[in-house]
């Protein structure tokens, strides 16, 4: 909840540190001096980055709501720029930089062009009201070449290509990521004449200033799990393929043998003994004390086409509209992951446990993701006249330098002092409460005495602060839902959002008090997937409490 209020203007400190901050290397201090009409302390902290760094590799650390996307945007354009924002979320380009920088900047009628997802094709528009199960899928291709689609010259998709100038534009990391596959995907297939995805990217490709937000999105790439087996008390259930038995008539060739590529990696004996393994550490005392992940080769990797295995799930959900297929929406929707899963050269296994019942799942890493996002920030990379800038409140301790031409690394710079030009976390209080909220067991919501006492703590809370000046999150969004219809019951309404929402990263709030449901506490083999020892993953999620350093962040607590 980024705040870019004037109200909250403070008086400038006299100098601005922003050069690296490594332990052996001289802090460069710079006047401030701006001559921008607005004194906002980010508006000039964002000028002097721009004057400091007038091209390179920036890794740029803020505080949390620091204000510094929609800053860097508006100065961008101030200097008729050419800006590139790459976000995790639709919510942060459409309404932090497409409106907000927009109010911020000092040039006159500012233009920012938004890559809508395909789900905004016209064309795709028009088989939602046929099919409307379709805007379940998590991807669907655009029907056909956008240059001879007759809606060209009105379509969102199209807008890019249709207008030769503009100020700043913006892309999430999914669109981004799924252009390139598609990129690879042409190239594959000879493609030399004129298609749209290239011509998007060769647009891309003219930025100046490349901004990548929450740039911490990047490091862990996307992940795929499925459900591999269930004990609960000592009886094990496999994955029920029975659904998937009626795609065995010759209409989904491609999706049916990439089922059965999943049936031959569940029976590959080094999968089956790994699965063995995990479902033995997990069923352990100690078990919260043990890395349960073990990492093993895919020997029936998935080579069909990508684009066909999703065309043929579209087909089966038309299908089901049709009412000519009894699986579920769900059980199509998992046909994603088992995708993702076959595709991957290497599948992880690993356990979760929630009182008597443990999970133990496949996972895979999308290699591809991150793969093609790396090349393309290495080709704008090559180019000796760009910024690239890096920042995220989270930043941790990934190499960003897998991103850049020849692993460069980026020089390390504070947005203003302490990464807090307005210093919003020095008027920030917490307070932690003293009990934890599990998500199986007596202290979850599943329980009423312990359901009961939050909602009461809730309600006392939204009493004494108000509704309107309140924001209440949950950890997911199975918990919003249930604080929501208690509050309900209780007659003090009140939505609820839950963590990674699209509305609680990087865009800005009008509430002052926010109420944190469980959200401090982590599972603690949550990143077992990606870690590869027990030391690394108990180093990447031991849980804790917040510990009141959101302007210090990243930040750990040792041996407490």
């Amino acid at each position: 909840m980024s705040a870019t209020n004037s109200e909250h203007t403070q008086s400038l400190p006299k100098i601005l540190n922003l050069p690296s901050f490594e332990k052996k290397e001289k802090i460069t201090y710079i006047p401030l001096k701006c001559p921008r009409k607005s004194k906002d302390p980010r508006a000039i902290t964002s000028y002097n980055v721009f004057e400091m760094y007038k091209k390179g590799e920036i890794l740029l650390h803020k505080a949390l709501r620091a204000g510094a996307t929609t800053s860097l945007s508006s100065e961008s354009m101030n200097r008729d720029e050419l800006f590139l924002l790459i976000a995790p979320t639709k919510a942060i380009s459409e309404r932090t930089v497409a409106v907000d920088a927009c109010i911020y900047t000092e040039k006159e009628n500012p233009k920012i062009i938004n890559i809508p997802p395909n789900s905004e094709c016209i064309l795709l528009q028009e088989e939602f009201e046929k099919f409307p199960l379709l805007q379940e899928l998590p991807f669907l291709l655009i029907p056909s070449n956008c240059y001879e689609c007759p809606h060209f010259e009105e379509c969102s998709i199209t807008e890019l290509l249709r207008i030769q100038r503009c100020d700043g534009i913006t892309i999430t990391i999914d669109k981004l990521a799924a252009l390139l596959i598609s990129r690879e995907y042409l190239q594959s297939q000879g493609f030399e004449i004129e298609h749209k995805n290239i011509d998007l990217l060769d647009r891309l490709s003219k930025a100046k200033n490349i901004i990548i937000d929450e740039c911490h999105r990047l490091q862990n790439g996307k992940i795929s799990s499925i459900t591999a087996l269930i004990s609960t008390n000592g009886i094990e259930s496999g994955f029920d393929f029975s659904p998937y038995d009626s795609l065995n008539n010759g209409n989904y060739s491609i999706v049916w043998e990439m089922i059965q590529n999943f049936k031959l990696l569940l029976k590959q004996s080094n999968f089956k003994s790994a699965v063995n393994d995990i479902l033995e550490y997990a069923q352990n005392r100690g078990y919260f004390d043990k890395h349960l992940s073990l990492s093993v080769p895919n020997e029936h990797i998935t080579v069909s086409k990508l684009k066909d295995i999703i065309s043929e799930i579209k087909m089966i959900v038309i299908a089901k509209e049709n009412k000519k297929t009894n699986l579920t929406i769900n059980e199509i929707c998992k046909l994603y992951d088992i995708m993702s899963v076959t595709y991957s050269q290497n599948v992880h296994i690993h356990a979760t446990r929630e009182g008597d019942e443990i999970h133990v799942m496949a996972s895979a890493v999308n290699d591809l993701f991150v793969s093609v996002l790396q090349d393309f920030m290495k080709d704008l990379n090559m180019y000796e006249n760009k910024r690239i800038i890096f920042t995220s409140g989270t930043i941790c301790s990934y190499d960003y330098s897998k991103f850049l031409y020849r692993n460069i690394e980026p020089m390390k710079v504070l947005f203003g002092p302490n990464g807090d030009p307005m210093k919003s976390n020095s008027n920030m209080f917490i307070f932690p409460d003293n009990f934890k909220l599990s998500s199986k067991g007596k202290y979850s919501l599943t329980q009423k005495k312990t359901k009961d006492k939050i909602i009461k703590n809730i309600i006392n809370i939204l009493k004494i602060y108000g509704n309107n000046d309140c924001y209440i999150v949950a950890m997911n969004k199975k918990d919003s839902i249930t604080i929501m219809d208690a509050l309900k019951k209780e007659g003090h309404p009140h939505v609820i959002d839950y963590y990674n929402s699209t509305d609680t990263i990087g865009v800005s709030s009008d509430s002052r008090v926010m109420i944190s449901v469980g959200i401090a506490h982590k599972p603690v083999n949550t990143y077992d997937p990606m870690t590869d020892t027990t030391d690394d993953s108990k180093f990447s999620l031991d849980a804790c409490r917040c510990i009141g350093a959101c302007g210090l962040a990243p930040a750990i607590i040792i041996n407490d």
